[in-house]
């Protein structure tokens, strides 16, 4: 199974000083309740984030801090029940500090679920940045007027380490460290 997540919103929120669980919690809530229209029932809540083993006082630290920054807001439905309202990316985006919110990408769930889940985001982050090799196919004609079909391979660009901590506010190191975590 795959997760959408947008590492862009993460990296701004670290730059922020924002609580990376409460993005997280939000972005995992964002992927169980897509068919729900951006609400979630309170006891549908707590049975998702039970049901991949997060303990009843870290549910609630990352709820709380959701909710403080706005990426999750509590209403009172109809019949007393309590729902809670997802922020929209965009809502997150602006929440996070973040100017561009780039391309979403996919992980895979268990990479999301597991304690190096920040050197997964950061790496799609950097294969974001610096870019993929390409293959580019151009039509053009020969000299008898006859279609040719050519492959022009463009290699993507490296991007330093000192221009990465620029841009993510993420130490040469710490780098370093995450991209061996998550295997780039």
């Amino acid at each position: 199974m795959l997760i959408t997540v947008y590492p862009a919103i993460f990296i701004a929120a670290h730059q922020a000083g924002l609580p990376a669980r409460a993005f997280w919690v939000w972005q995992y809530l964002k992927h169980v309740a897509r068919q729900s229209r951006g609400y979630i029932s309170e006891k549908a809540l707590k049975e998702a984030l039970t049901a991949i083993g997060i303990s009843k006082s870290s549910r609630c630290a990352w709820i709380s801090g959701a909710v403080r920054i706005g990426l999750l807001s509590p209403e009172l439905g109809r019949k007393g029940v309590i729902y809670y309202r997802i922020a929209s990316w965009e809502e997150g985006a602006i929440i996070a500090g973040c100017k561009r919110a780039g391309r979403a990408t996919t992980l895979p769930f268990n990479k999301y679920l597991s304690r190096s889940w920040k050197a997964h985001v950061y790496a799609a982050y950097e294969l974001q940045l610096r870019g993929r090799d390409e293959k580019v196919a151009k039509l053009s004609r020969d000299h008898n007027g006859e279609g040719v079909l050519v492959v022009i391979e463009r290699k993507a660009k490296p991007i330093s380490r000192k221009t990465l901590t620029e841009l993510t506010g993420v130490s040469r190191r710490a780098q370093q460290y995450r991209e061996k975590r998550a295997g780039v």
